[in-house]
Formats: C-alpha cells, structure tokens, sequence
C-alpha cells in the first residue's frame, strides 16, 4: 500500500515468552555496541543474531560479491555452532539426557529469538533429530533427516518451495554437502597434514556448486573469489561468535569487563571485514548474470545428475576405473560410521553445515 495511515491501537497483547526474548535480544545488542565499534558491531550482531540489516548497505554488498553474505543471515552453519556451544555447555553438568533436552530447549528458543527463517527452522530441526536420536541411541541418516525436515516445512507451508531463496539455498547446499562431499573426499584421500584444510576448501566448493543455478536465476550475480574468500573467514567465525557473545554477556554485568572482551573480540571481527573489502574491490570478484529461466536452472541440475549417475554406473562395471574407488570408500566409510560412537560431538559440524 502506498498511502497508509498507521495507529497503534494498544500494545502488550502478544505472547509473552517472545516479547521477553525480543526485549533480552535488543538490550543484548545495547550492551554490545557499548564496547565494540561499528562496522565490527554489526558483524557481530549479524553473526549471533542474523541481523542482516545491521550491516549498512556497503558492507553487506561486500559479503554478497565475496559470497560469504550466509554467516550473517544465520546458515546452518551458525545454527551448527550455536548447538555445539549447548552440548558442551550442558556436558559439564548434565547427563545424556539432561544435555539432549537443554539441547532442544535451548534450539528452539534460539530458533524464535532470530525470527524463524527458513534456513534456522531446517537446520533446527535437523539439530533435534540428532540429540533426539542420541536420546533413543539411534543412529543418524543425514540425508534422511534433510528430507524430513524439508517435507514439514513444505508440508506447513507449500509456498517456500517457490518463493523462499533462503530454503531452497540452504537445502540445496545441504544436499551438495550430503550428497557429493564424500565422492570428493573419496578421491582425494590424504594423509597429509593438510587435510582439514582440503576438507574446507571441498565442502566450500562443493557448496558454491550447488547453489550456483539459484545464485544465477535469483541473484543474477556470481562470486567467483567465495571459495578462497570463506576458507579465509569461516576458520574465524567461530572465534568471533564466542567472544562477541561473552562480550555482551559481560557488558550487560559490567561495561568495564565487558569492553575487555570486546577488544578481543574486535580482532576476528575486523579480520572478517578486512578480507570482505580487500576481496570485494577486486574488479573479478563478481559478475553480472544475465536473466535466465527457471527451466535453465532445472537443466542445470538434471543434466550434471544424470551424467554423474552414468558415470558411477559405469564405475562399478569397471574395477579399473578410478572411480570405481568412490564406491568402495563409500562402503568403508558407511561401515566407519555405523560402529562410531553416535554420542560424539564432533559430529555435528557433519550433519548442519
């Protein structure tokens, strides 16, 4: 509507355990922007909260051409981290049980205070899949806990299948790290003392592969420095997450203390808008694409599935074949699997990137 007229009638009438949530996140961004400049502060705040808007238009151009804009909208990613901040937390004092409902609690109250976008619902729920299935001593399917989460949400609202970007960029990425990480990983077995580095420079590429048809027909604008610039910045997102977080908390106790912590935490925060701008003022770093149809990005996703698919087939119907080595890493990989230890934290970076 272009002329409107707005009144507040009255106020104070919604639910009560959101306006809580909502009053404790905006005095919680009060307190931090006491002790951490801008355009740190808004990083920060887009990282712990997904503020996006706290960016200003500049930078977060910068983050888009970098392709590193995911970190502060909360991905799965930040969701992934924020669960393992739960776990460790609970682990101290809580047996399985106990840390497996703080877990959930603790999930979705996290879910509500940053809006419930499509992309923190998928990973939410992914997240209580897993703590629910270590409370039964279940094993987890990554796959299988993807396509659920996704069913409900499209069963609940159909529309997000259409016309939610965040879901279907955050499903799609997902799928590419589910799905086509481990045949990367298969063949590129090392044991080099750079392997965690390989791991990342892979699933970032993985990642950028199969959101790119989205990125081109929603966007029409590709990154092509994300995979170097996300090796560089996610390394220290969760650094900067936590001491951001602790320099909020402490604010809120005393300001003294927590500008202490606010100068540590502006170092990974200024890295982080270092590199977008360094990165961004490259005349590479992006281009533009032109329109294309939705049918385009439909072929562009057929097409590669049914040439890997072949490719496999062919695979194992050929020992000799390089890649007939997917298929075996996979057996050996899935067997590794199901004999671990399904309590283990270090899981869960796998399953919510």
């Amino acid at each position: 509507m272009g002329f409107v007229s707005i009144e507040v009638i009255d106020s104070g009438q919604g639910n009560q355990l959101l306006a809580f949530l909502y009053k404790s996140k905006t005095r919680f961004i009060d307190s931090l922007e006491q002790v951490i400049s801008s355009p740190q502060v808004d990083l920060g705040v887009g990282l712990l909260l997904g503020v996006k808007q706290a960016l200003g238009d500049e930078l977060e151009t910068a983050f888009r051409q970098t392709g590193i804009i995911h970190i502060v909208v909360l991905s799965g990613y930040n969701v992934m981290l924020v669960v393992g901040f739960f776990w460790w937390i609970s682990s101290w004092f809580l047996p399985i049980r106990g840390r497996v409902i703080f877990g959930l609690v603790g999930i979705t109250l996290f879910a509500l205070l940053v809006g419930l976008s499509a992309t923190v619902v998928r990973a939410s729920i992914m997240a209580a899949i897993l703590l629910i299935g270590k409370w039964m001593g279940r094993l987890y399917d990554v796959l299988r806990a993807l396509l659920f989460a996704a069913g409900v949400m499209v069963l609940i609202n159909p529309y997000i299948l259409l016309y939610d970007i965040g879901f279907q960029l955050s499903f799609m990425a997902t799928l590419g790290l589910v799905l086509l990480l481990p045949q990367f990983e298969s063949t590129l077995a090392t044991h080099s003392s750079t392997l965690k580095l390989r791991d990342l420079f892979m699933a970032t590429l993985v990642t950028q592969i199969f959101v790119l048809p989205l990125l081109m027909y929603h966007i029409g604008e590709v990154s092509i420095v994300s995979v170097v610039v996300n090796m560089l910045v996610l390394p220290m997102v969760p650094v900067a997450m936590m001491l951001a977080f602790v320099a909020g908390l402490a604010s809120l106790v005393w300001v003294p203390l927590g500008g202490l912590f606010g100068l540590l935490a502006q170092l990974p925060l200024s890295y982080i808008v270092v590199i977008a701008q360094w990165f961004a003022s490259l005349p590479f770093a992006a281009i533009t694409i032109p329109p294309i149809s939705i049918w385009s990005v439909v072929m562009m996703y057929i097409v590669p599935t049914v040439l890997f698919s072949l490719w496999k087939h062919r695979a194992r119907q050929d020992p000799l074949d390089p890649v007939a080595d997917w298929t075996i890493v996979e057996e050996v990989e899935r067997k590794t699997t199901l004999e671990a230890d399904a309590s283990r934290v270090a899981e869960v970076p796998v399953i919510l990137r």
